[in-house]
């Protein structure tokens, strides 16, 4: 039975260890994940790393988390600009 992907966060931390069976094949629940190769600065990989161990979370999840985080900040900002602000 397919396990309910219901938010980002929860997707994140979930997708690697929820299978389900789709096709008669299993596979992790990756609805709306795509795979991507990005190169970064050690640093920032040795510190995401760290925050993900901190924060109890994957590598990935820390990295989506802090990307959609971003994203939201940056759309308030454009939308207070807008308004005027």
């Amino acid at each position: 039975m397919r396990r309910e992907c219901s938010s980002l966060l929860h997707r994140a931390m979930h997708h690697s260890a929820t299978l389900i069976k789709q096709n008669d094949a299993k596979r992790p629940c990756m609805d709306g994940f795509v795979q991507t190769n990005v190169r970064l600065p050690r640093g920032i990989v040795k510190w995401l790393k760290e925050e993900a161990r901190r924060n109890r979370r994957s590598y990935s999840a820390e990295v989506a988390i802090r990307l959609e985080r971003s994203r939201r900040e940056q759309e308030q900002r454009e939308r207070h600009a807008r308004e005027g602000g």
